[in-house]
């Protein structure tokens, strides 16, 4: 009898040692269990200025004639003369190239038959100098079936100019970040980052060349004007670029 009382008393303690009961929000027992790290953002910014080294410009040739077969001839020729001139000014035979073509006939008021026939010819030149953009700009003005369609400037080093900027951005971030861990006897340990970066902004020269329409002697002289001074101040360069980096790093603070 006495053995069987000392067993159930035994017992007792285990059933009043039971784990306790949390109670409150999800967000309040988030809390308990993960405890929410204290955390700190630096951010840093870093600008560099470059000028572009490489320009394609779009040249468009329109003939007109008659007949169709001499309309193509004009335009070849012109093609060729073009190429030539080009090729000897030092423009490399490779850079050039003939993007497009078409023909179109024009018909007189009465009557099906054409009285003339159009034909339009694109040129893609890949340059990379300033004296090269003056002669597309005096071929355009020497003959009026050419004219200066387009221009995209592109910058050879833009990789390498991009990474510059966001190492000299998170370089000034990470002195910040030993200067904070010196002076308040901190541990920061980066977990995450973001960032944002490039800008262009375009020159005179880039404005000129953007025109749609053949520009005038007047127009074209300006440039070659322009251009002629900007070789002698900053040779092979076109249009300017700004590659600016805009860092944030948020460190965990321990």
């Amino acid at each position: 009898m006495f053995k069987k009382i000392s067993l159930v008393l035994l017992c007792i303690p285990f059933g009043l040692h039971a784990a306790p009961e949390l109670k409150g929000t999800p967000k309040e027992l988030e809390q308990y269990f993960h405890p929410q790290q204290k955390t700190m953002h630096l951010s840093e910014q870093a600008e560099k200025t470059a000028y572009t080294d490489v320009a394609i410009i779009d040249l468009v040739i329109k003939t007109e004639d008659k007949a169709l077969a001499r309309s193509i001839e004009k335009n070849d020729q012109i093609q060729r003369l073009i190429y030539k001139s080009l090729v000897n000014s030092g423009v490399d035979a490779d850079s050039i190239q003939n993007a497009k073509f078409s023909s179109s006939p024009e018909f007189g008021w009465f009557g099906d038959k054409p009285k003339s026939f159009n034909v339009v010819n694109r040129m893609s030149v890949k340059i990379n100098n300033a004296e090269h953009l003056q002669k597309l700009a005096q071929l355009s003005d020497q003959h009026d079936e050419v004219s200066l369609a387009s221009t995209e400037f592109e910058h050879s080093e833009k990789e390498k100019f991009e990474q510059a900027v966001k190492k000299q951005a998170l370089d000034k971030i990470m002195a910040k970040k030993a200067f904070y861990e010196a002076a308040l006897g901190l541990k920061l340990t980066a977990i995450s980052f973001h960032e944002s970066n490039i800008q262009n902004q375009p020159t005179m020269a880039a404005t000129m060349l953007r025109q749609k329409a053949k520009p005038s002697v007047k127009n074209a002289e300006a440039f070659v004007s322009y251009s002629a001074e900007q070789s002698h101040q900053r040779a092979n360069s076109f249009d300017e670029v700004k590659y600016k980096a805009s860092i944030t790093v948020e460190f965990k603070v321990e």
